[in-house]
């Protein structure tokens, strides 16, 4: 990758429970749960991914999607089921030579 950055957050939960958590609800204290078990943001630089890579694991889903792309940025959403959505133009960063769809 040439002139950017990759950032990926994610929830850290474990087969036996919730891991050390990257997002607390400031409400309640306990880690943020609502859909989605990681993000992965393409941005200018670091900082700008990290941001936006959290904002988005807020967000949810579909909040998330919304946010980044109108943030102008691209990426990949999983969801706790295992689904991926996507935003921005994610395809073109990705190579699939393994058969995964995305």
């Amino acid at each position: 990758m040439h002139d950017g950055q990759t950032e990926t957050t994610s929830a850290q939960f474990t087969s036996g429970g919730p891991g050390p958590p990257e997002t607390i609800e400031r409400s309640t204290g306990r880690p943020s749960r609502n859909g989605l078990a990681a993000v992965t943001v393409v941005a200018a630089n670091a900082a700008w991914g990290e941001v936006h890579a959290k904002a988005a694991l807020i967000a949810g889903p579909f909040n998330g999607v919304f946010l980044l792309a109108q943030a102008g940025l691209s990426g990949l959403l999983v969801q706790d089921d295992g689904s991926v959505l996507t935003a921005g133009a994610i395809d073109d960063y990705l190579i699939n030579d393994s058969g995964v769809s995305l």
